[in-house]
């Protein structure tokens, strides 16, 4: 692979297999709508053909609601916050690094249901690419 996020060599694997996915169950124009990618690059990653811009992982990881880190396959820990007792060991993190303030906001984000993450997800990208 070229290096990351420059295009050119190959699409992450992550990345093929969430995409096919998603196209499978959306169709293709959808997904290439709702990711705000040409449909010439999504055609290439979903090949696996291209390795993608940062800018278009950046979008993908937010459509997707995940990082760029872990759409390149680069190891990142699992946190769990599914559960009440992942979700409570996850603020107790924040609040000790960042402040009560600060984990209060990241509670209500993990009270959001998805579509609301979905929709704040998509927003936040928009808005800083």
């Amino acid at each position: 692979m070229t290096p990351k996020g420059r295009g050119g060599g190959t699409t992450p694997p992550q990345v093929v297999e969430l995409l096919q996915k998603a196209v499978s169950e959306k169709g293709l124009r959808a997904v290439q709508r709702d990711v705000g990618l040409g449909l010439a690059p999504l055609s290439r990653y979903l090949k696996g053909e291209s390795e993608p811009t940062l800018a278009s992982l950046e979008k993908m990881a937010a459509y997707f609601q995940t990082s760029v880190t872990r759409l390149r396959g680069e190891d990142v820990p699992e946190i769990k916050v599914n559960d009440a007792e992942g979700r409570e060991a996850f603020l107790d993190a924040v609040r000790q690094q960042c402040g009560e303030i600060y984990a209060h906001n990241v509670r209500k984000v993990l009270e959001l249901s998805e579509e609301q993450n979905h929709q704040l997800a998509k927003l936040i990208a928009d808005k800083f690419t």
